[in-house]
């Protein structure tokens, strides 16, 4: 399949049995630079976490890669062969936040932050919320990647549309004269 589409998109996996085809130049990695880029941060002080194939290029562009439990060779080497040994479904996003940002900071782990609420803090489901952020903002940028790319795609392709109209105006034209030449 990569062979066929090589020159019109790209092809990764998210999951195991799934295909993503994706536009040239777009890509977790693509938006999250682009993004960096815009908010004048160094990607080498991006913590990034990744478990599919659509993960490396990302991983390989930050500071800091953590592949998870369970993920690829590919995004194991991208990940420079940092493994985070708890999965997604293993709160695997919360213990690198800890690991990566908080004790780095010599700070205590989020379960033992006291918050002034009147309820207690559901600490299980705080990583869920954590990686749902994190997904809408990757999803955010990508999709904002997507538009931008297809938007240049469609110019090009209509670049090349009006090149190709001028070429067969030409080559009717060029039909034309021969045969009223020969008729004479």
């Amino acid at each position: 399949a990569e062979a066929m589409f090589e020159n019109d998109c790209v092809i990764t996996t998210a999951v195991a049995g799934m295909l993503e085809f994706l536009p040239l130049g777009v890509s977790k990695g693509a938006a999250v630079e682009r993004l960096l880029k815009r908010v004048n941060v160094d990607p080498k002080n991006v913590l990034a976490l990744g478990d599919g194939e659509n993960d490396a290029e990302l991983l390989a562009l930050v500071g800091t890669a953590v592949a998870m439990k369970g993920s690829s060779r590919k995004v194991i080497d991208a990940a420079n062969g940092n493994v985070e040994w708890h999965g997604n479904d293993e709160d695997g996003v919360a213990w690198a936040v800890e690991k990566y940002v908080l004790a780095a900071k010599g700070l205590a782990p989020a379960s033992e932050f006291k918050m002034p609420r009147d309820e207690p803090i559901d600490t299980k489901a705080s990583p869920d919320i954590k990686t749902a952020s994190i997904a809408a903002a990757v999803a955010a940028a990508e999709a904002l990647a997507r538009d931008r790319a297809f938007i240049q795609q469609q110019k090009k392709r209509g670049v090349e549309m009006e090149k190709a109209r001028a070429q067969n105006l030409k080559l009717l034209e060029a039909s034309k004269a021969a045969e009223m030449e020969k008729a004479r």
